[in-house]
């Protein structure tokens, strides 16, 4: 999925800065999941339900909850928009800004096996056979976008 050359970016919104739009947005919206399918219906309103504050995420995770965005269980509303800009929007920005990928690595899903959020993150997100190997000089394939 990817966005239109007409949608407006949230040029410099750091990493915390897009997860907090996105968390609120989505917590706003929980009720209006649009996915037929009721197991992923339920992964992501389960997930949604359980965001924490950005203050006690580390940077994978706030990382990890951006990614679902792009390709995950919250990648259902990537289109949709609190007035200023798309969910997919914040996500590819506040990566960007941080300079991580649009993947984790294998030491970052490592470190995520502690997090609070581990259980409710999606399967192929925690097990991703494309893994990067570094994490932040790589370019991630949303980088192209911007060149």
């Amino acid at each position: 999925m990817g966005l239109l050359k007409s949608d407006k970016l949230p040029v410099g919104y750091s990493l915390v800065d897009a997860y907090t739009a996105i968390r609120q947005w989505y917590q706003n919206n929980v009720g209006s999941i649009s996915l037929s399918d009721l197991t992923a219906k339920n992964n992501s309103r389960i997930l949604i339900q359980n965001l924490p504050k950005a203050s006690v995420l580390t940077g994978t995770e706030l990382q990890a909850v951006l990614i679902e965005v792009l390709h995950g269980s919250l990648e259902w509303a990537y289109h949709k928009d609190d007035v200023k800009f798309k969910m997919g929007a914040y996500a590819q920005e506040g990566l960007k800004t941080a300079k991580f990928s649009d993947s984790l690595n294998q030491d970052e899903i490592r470190n995520l096996h502690t997090s609070s959020l581990w259980r409710y993150l999606t399967p192929g997100l925690k097990s991703n056979p494309t893994m990067n190997t570094s994490k932040s000089n790589d370019k991630s394939s949303f980088d192209s976008l911007f060149e």
